[in-house]
């Protein structure tokens, strides 16, 4: 009898393990971060709870410690945080009372001199123990006529939108020049960042593409070149159309679909064209967005 006993709570046992493993592997990982650079070298962790998991998630736990200590973030649809340390940020979730995934993400803060330029926002990151100087200025203005704009105006096209500005690097009031490339930050006004390129124009009105990232409503770039530069919003693609047929077809919203859902992983392009709702990802909402301006129901942007 004993032997019996002890058998079927074994097999409880077993059959509990399995079913609380079942229920946590089919929890996806909390990959739903985004981290941001601020201004002032610290950065941004944003949260957002895809569309079709808020009714799923019950609340989120957080931890810096690995958990060694633990904190409740109760918004199903996410949140916000700054850090201005180093730390390792983890993550998880509860659906249904099964804890999902740990998703776990390292946050390194460059203690960072921003040296900017106020008339025009633009603002150069130091890093600590760069041979830069940290006394340097940095001067400009915005161009918006002249010569110089008519140049511009012509080489960048009538269709696309940008801003001019003429920066210069000054150090005990006698322009400044190194090898080593400046950390730019250039702010892009109304502009979508994400869609913005940073050009370099030389006195012969030639551009130069400098390579660069979009940072919330900015754009950060490396050059060890000052002068006329130029913010420049390209929007050269068709808004919805995923596929690269040109039009606005059901098959499209299907595509972002499938996306959201993790099905398939989104090429750069695709997100820049499906993303209707700018929040950084191809998510349900935008789905269904795409399918009702297939639909002639609605106009996007």
């Amino acid at each position: 009898m004993k032997k019996l006993i002890c058998f079927l709570l074994l097999l409880i046992l077993t059959a509990s393990s399995i079913i609380i493993s079942a229920g946590y592997e089919s929890l996806p990982s909390p990959d739903w971060v985004k981290i941001t650079l601020n201004p002032d070298a610290s950065q941004t962790l944003t949260i957002t709870t895809p569309t079709y998991m808020i009714d799923k998630v019950d609340y989120y736990e957080y931890s810096t410690d690995d958990f060694m200590t633990v904190q409740k973030l109760s918004n199903k649809e996410g949140g916000e945080f700054v850090f201005e340390t180093t730390c390792e940020f983890s993550l998880r979730y509860y659906s249904s009372g099964i804890m999902s995934e740990t998703y776990t993400v390292d946050i390194v803060i460059n203690k960072t001199t921003v040296i900017t330029s106020h008339s025009t926002n633009i603002s150069i990151l130091i890093p600590l123990g760069s041979p830069i100087p940290t006394d340097i200025t940095l001067s400009g203005y915005e161009i918006t006529g002249g010569n110089d704009y008519k140049t511009a105006k012509n080489e960048i096209g009538e269709d696309k939108r940008f801003r001019l500005f003429n920066i210069a690097v000054m150090r005990n009031n006698k322009e400044y020049k190194t090898e080593i490339p400046y950390n730019y930050l250039f702010p892009c006004g109304d502009f979508d960042a994400r869609y913005c390129q940073i050009y370099k124009m030389d006195s012969r009105g030639r551009m130069t593409l400098i390579e660069s990232t979009p940072d919330m409503n900015m754009r950060l770039c490396k050059t060890d070149m000052t002068g006329l530069f130029l913010v420049v919003e390209d929007k050269s693609y068709c808004t919805g159309d995923l596929n690269g047929d040109g039009k606005i077809l059901a098959n499209d919203a299907r595509l972002a679909l499938r996306i959201s859902a993790k099905l398939e992983n989104a090429t750069e392009q695709q997100t820049v064209s499906g993303d209707i709702n700018k929040n950084g990802r191809i998510d349900a909402s935008d789905a269904r967005m795409i399918l009702r301006a297939a639909a002639s129901l609605e106009k996007l942007d």
